[in-house]
């Protein structure tokens, strides 16, 4: 009898991961619903850049300076001011993520002026000194250049999908076990709860690094692919670090959420020493670095990959 017991209590206290192969499904199946959804956005978008840049009369360098600025920047004001919003007026409470009461007042107020001063020189001041410098190194064709076959559209975004995110959890995970990489994360990790502000709160070393590699990643392609991909980058960035978890809602549901990242990366603000370093959460499952997450889900009566 105890032995039977025992076998059930180290089973229960073992984390159960998911078949390499359903890691595998599940991770090609998201890369091809975000280069489905990705690529029509494109074919959408590129005429109306293309009408944008002949009505405003801007040439090529203008057009990506003030369509390209101009979306990032705008697009993270308001994700942060939308969660703001639901924070202050207790809208879609339903969806918040629960915390222990003693970590709610973890982030003091100072901490978000502080992060608030970084944002405004960041998008104001240094982003834009660093694409103007970006720009002579590796500058966009002609604006009408002709967008590529959508199947090699949804190619270059699955590999972008795939090799950008394998590429973030490695990076992600050096951070934490180098120390010397670990003194720019450590800014990040202020935070130790995930609110929109804080997505893009980092050392200054880390926001110039990233931005130089998601710019060289599309100078190849037509300056309309670039856009769709900072927009797509900073949805799933603010909302991964929303402090919100959308399961279960419509959207989530039409796959144009989130939520199974924002649940498994705010574990990792609150816990950054027990794993979860991807915030897509395919590359720890299949390498087994969010063995205390997966504990969570069972005691939940939860399943990993069962969002």
């Amino acid at each position: 009898m105890s032995t039977k017991f025992d076998k059930k209590k180290a089973e229960l206290a073992a984390p159960y991961y998911p078949a390499p192969q359903t890691v595998l499904f599940w991770a090609f199946a998201a890369a091809i619903r975000v280069a489905i959804l990705a690529t029509a956005v494109v074919y959408v978008a590129h005429p109306l850049v293309i009408e944008f840049s002949r009505v405003t009369g801007l040439d090529e360098m203008s057009t990506f300076f003030v369509l390209g600025l101009g979306l990032h920047s705008g697009s993270v004001a308001a994700y942060i001011a939308f969660f703001a919003a639901l924070d202050h007026f207790g809208w879609l409470q339903k969806y918040k993520l629960k915390r222990p009461a003693a970590d709610q007042a973890k982030n003091a107020t100072g901490l978000f002026w502080k992060a608030l001063k970084l944002h405004l020189l960041w998008h104001g001041v240094v982003r834009v000194l660093e694409v103007a410098a970006l720009w002579v190194i590796a500058p966009y064709g002609p604006i009408d250049t002709p967008l590529p076959a959508p199947q090699e559209l949804i190619s270059h975004f699955i590999g972008a999908f795939i090799l950008g995110e394998l590429f973030l959890y490695f990076y992600h995970r050096v951070q934490h076990e180098n120390k010397f990489l670990a003194r720019f994360h450590r800014v990040h990790h202020e935070y130790e709860e995930c609110e929109s502000i804080n997505a893009e709160y980092s050392d200054w070393f880390e926001l110039t690094f990233l931005t130089a590699l998601s710019y060289l990643s599309t100078s190849t392609m037509p300056m309309t692919v670039h856009f769709v991909t900072i927009l797509w980058k900073v949805a799933e960035n603010q909302e991964v670090h929303s402090g919100y978890c959308f399961r279960g809602s419509l959207l989530s549901r039409l796959g144009l959420l989130y939520a199974d990242r924002a649940e498994f990366h705010d574990f990792h603000h609150s816990n950054p020493y027990k794993g979860n370093f991807g915030k897509p959460v395919y590359f720890d499952y299949l390498f087994h670095t969010c063995d205390d997450f997966i504990l969570q889900l069972k005691e939940k009566g939860k399943k990993p990959l069962a969002w």
